[in-house]
């Protein structure tokens, strides 16, 4: 399967693709990662492997301020 990451200025989403499970005619089921509470804009975005544990995928972003980057883990299904 394919993960993608969908990043827009507000909100940023997680969309797996060609799950072996999931009938081809159904859509694609977007799982929220993050939604703008404000003013905040995405200005940068990037998918990096967490040091959790076990270790998993996670998109850390920026809104172009002073403020530090924020990371949000993938959620997973099972």
């Amino acid at each position: 399967s394919v993960e993608f990451v969908l990043v827009r200025e507000n909100a940023i989403d997680w969309a797996p693709l060609g799950a072996d499970t999931a009938p081809a005619n159904r859509p694609v089921p977007i799982e929220r990662i993050w939604r703008a509470q404000g003013q905040e804009k995405v200005v940068s975005a990037s998918l990096r492997m967490g040091t959790g544990a076990p270790p998993g995928p996670e998109v850390q972003f920026s809104f172009g301020d002073e403020s530090p980057p924020l990371t949000r883990p993938f959620p997973r299904r099972k």
